[in-house]
């Protein structure tokens, strides 16, 4: 708090504020001229706006006030509202309340969601939707309210050109892009060309169209109003303020951290954002967001907190209380001349160079929201864009998947040819490739065995579920057994999607035990009917009477059963006798399922374990998974449910201990000649 409040701090932001507030200036009286509510709510806006903002906001240093692409909609909504002030204030007022509705739902770091070429086309078209508005005044004529009707009005304009106006609009041009860098540090362009230009007109006592009278003092209180009738269009109208503000306010944020190397907190920005413009909307002012140039000045003059905010909508207030008057002669011209600056500084250059070499479907995009932006609406823009930039990422990310089929009848060996395929699914598995599962399927029917193996995939989607759960049940119509190797992860993605419609006894957490359980498909002396009577289990439930009646029904269907009421009791059990599998609650007193768990698998890692959890536990379900359980139930389970999963889990031990065997007979046979006698003989 000390180092904040330090006198060169201090300092640093009285001047970046005082430097901040001369830039805004000349670009609130342009706004508020351009909105059409005069340059007094550009005055009013950038105050209460600036003011609020900088107290309430998320990003410290920010300036606030009129920006291009907020004069532009405004202006849009006030024509449409007929110059009825009191119902656009009410559009204003909804745009605040949205913004903060927006701040407290924490939405603010979705604006990182937008793609660059959405932003890029928006940006650019708000650019030149600025300059084609000030055409007719930077001549001398009356402004027109859309883009088309400026372009349209060219003809007209240029046969009636008032030279005055044009030569005042042609000096502001070369102050505002011709002055060296040196004078415009301690004197900004815009308001060196305000000043000189003004002064000029003055007095050569040119007869060219000007601001005219601003009232000096506070503004007075407007009250927002609309009826019934008029709700929709307000409330349409403050929600397309309210995205627009919180675009280009956030998108400022974001300028400001890479200036500054800090970080800012996106939704506090949204809630100060839509305070500040809920007020405007009670004292006339035009709305506004983070003001990009404004923020970067301040930063570079030295401001690094609050106050250098607070301080630029104060010296405005002083401005707006004693030398409002002085402003009335201000010629429209010099404003045009100013925002045709700012329209050029809008536009998106650094994309621009790259048009040659750009990828097209960004080019389609930012084409596409660019001539929306232009000459049909600003919020139908944006959502065409980002529409037809998730259609696009989507047809990308799709073209990307690719499921394989192994092995192939040429490198398949005897004993899996022709009954066992492995469908390799390799990158996103959703909606947009589905059609690449079906379409691989239709190659290898007639096979015994299909595995299909999501090891690969970084996330599943209920599109994709749904998609492989009806290919196996058309599978299993045809008398073919699915297997289906999903890891953990991709299993937890099921739980958080509450979708578990795959049976648990056909996934298996690796490629390896899937093919060893295929094996056993492919031999009908071993079919797993076969593999699962007597088995050995161990329950381990601190639930008495649970426990035991889950014995009894076990032990009739002819398994082996042994009780144990702790984890230690359960651990000590395993040590003396050996089990097939253990049923093992996670909630237990003393040491918890998942501490059983780990030690279980360190010493019994063939030994299969079935998770018995309540509803508040899941987490630690899908974690006693990712440790190596085979699978989980809910409490209170159905006993053909648990039966099922203990069956499976029995035949996938067995499927594993059987192919151990194999394979330590084949590491045996080649060393003693013997045993292969033997084994022919036996056979």
């Amino acid at each position: 708090m000390i180092s904040t409040l330090s006198m060169p701090r201090i300092r640093g932001d009285l001047f970046g504020g005082l430097t901040a507030g001369v830039v805004a200036l000349p670009l609130a009286l342009a706004f508020g001229v351009a909105s059409g509510a005069g340059a007094a709510a550009g005055l009013y806006g950038a105050i209460m706006l600036g003011l609020i903002a900088a107290l309430a906001g998320g990003t410290k240093m920010q300036i606030s006030g009129p920006t291009g692409p907020m004069t532009v909609v405004f202006a849009a909504i006030l024509i449409s509202m007929e110059g009825n002030i009191a119902m656009v204030m009410g559009a204003v007022l909804v745009c605040g309340v949205v913004q903060i509705l927006l701040g407290l739902s924490k939405t603010g770091a979705l604006v990182k969601f937008i793609p660059y070429p959405v932003v890029s086309g928006f940006m650019s078209g708000i650019g030149l939707i600025i300059i084609l508005l000030q055409i007719a005044p930077l001549l001398g004529a009356p402004s027109q309210a859309s883009p088309t009707g400026a372009i349209f009005a060219i003809p007209e304009t240029l046969m009636s050109i008032n030279f005055q106006a044009a030569f005042l609009s042609l000096l502001t041009l070369l102050i505002v892009f011709l002055t060296p860098m040196s004078i415009s540090r301690i004197l900004p362009s815009p308001l060196l060309a305000l000043i000189s230009v003004t002064l000029i007109s003055i007095a050569a006592g040119f007869k060219v169209p000007v601001i005219g009278e601003i009232p000096m003092g506070l503004p007075d209180l407007t009250l927002p109003l609309f009826s019934m009738e008029t709700l929709k269009p307000v409330i349409v109208a403050g929600v397309t303020l309210a995205l627009l503000g919180s675009i280009d306010s956030l998108l400022t944020s974001l300028v400001a951290d890479s200036v500054t190397g800090t970080r800012h907190n996106s939704n506090r920005e949204l809630v100060g954002q839509g305070l500040g413009n809920t007020l405007c909307a009670f004292v006339g002012g035009i709305p506004g967001a983070g003001a990009t140039m404004r923020t970067v000045v301040n930063i570079k003059a030295g401001g690094s907190t609050r106050i250098s905010g607070v301080t630029h909508a104060v010296f405005l207030l002083i401005l707006l209380l004693g030398a409002a008057p002085l402003a009335q002669n201000i010629p429209l011209a010099v404003l045009a001349g100013i925002l045709i600056k700012v329209g050029l500084d809008i536009l998106d250059y650094r994309f621009i160079k790259l048009l040659k070499t750009a990828p097209k479907d960004d080019l389609m995009v930012m084409t596409a929201v660019f001539v929306l932006t232009v000459f049909v609406d600003l919020i139908i823009a944006v959502g065409v864009g980002v529409l037809f930039s998730m259609a696009l990422i989507t047809k990308r990310v799709s073209s990307q998947a690719r499921v394989s089929i192994w092995p192939d009848d040429e490198s398949a060996t005897s004993r899996m040819q022709g009954q066992v395929r492995v469908l390799e699914i390799q990158g996103a598995f959703f909606f947009g490739s589905t059609s690449r599962l079906t379409d691989n399927v239709d190659q290898v029917m007639g096979t015994k065995v299909i595995i299909f193996n999501c090891s690969r995939i970084p996330f599943i989607d209920l599109s994709a579920v749904f998609a492989l759960e009806e290919t196996i049940e058309r599978l299993k119509a045809s008398k073919i057994t699915s297997l289906v190797v999903m890891p953990p992860q991709i299993r937890a993605q099921l739980i958080n999607l509450n979708h578990e419609g795959l049976p648990s006894q056909i996934i298996f957490p690796d490629l390896k035990s899937a093919l060893m359980e295929a094996e056993i498909f492919t031999q009908p002396e071993k079919s797993p009917k076969a593999l699962v009577p007597g088995a050995r289990i161990l329950l381990v439930d601190d639930e008495k009477d649970f426990t035991e009646m889950l014995a009894l029904r076990l032990e009739e269907r002819g398994h082996i059963i042994s009780l144990a009421h702790d984890g230690r009791e359960g651990l000590n059990l395993l040590r003396e006798k050996p089990q097939d599998v253990v049923v093992l609650d996670l909630r237990m007193p003393g040491m918890g399922g998942l501490e059983v768990l780990a030690e279980l698998k360190k010493e019994f890692p063939s030994v299969e374990v079935i998770l018995l959890t309540g509803h508040g536990s899941e987490e630690s379900a899908v974690q006693g998974m990712r440790m190596g359980a085979f699978d989980y139930l809910l409490k209170p389970a159905e006993f053909s449910e648990l039966l099922d999963k203990i069956k499976a889990a029995r035949r996938r031990k067995v499927s594993q201990e059987e192919r151990i065997r194999q394979a330590e007979a084949r590491l045996i046979s080649p060393r003693t000649p013997q045993s292969t006698d033997l084994q022919h003989q036996e056979n």
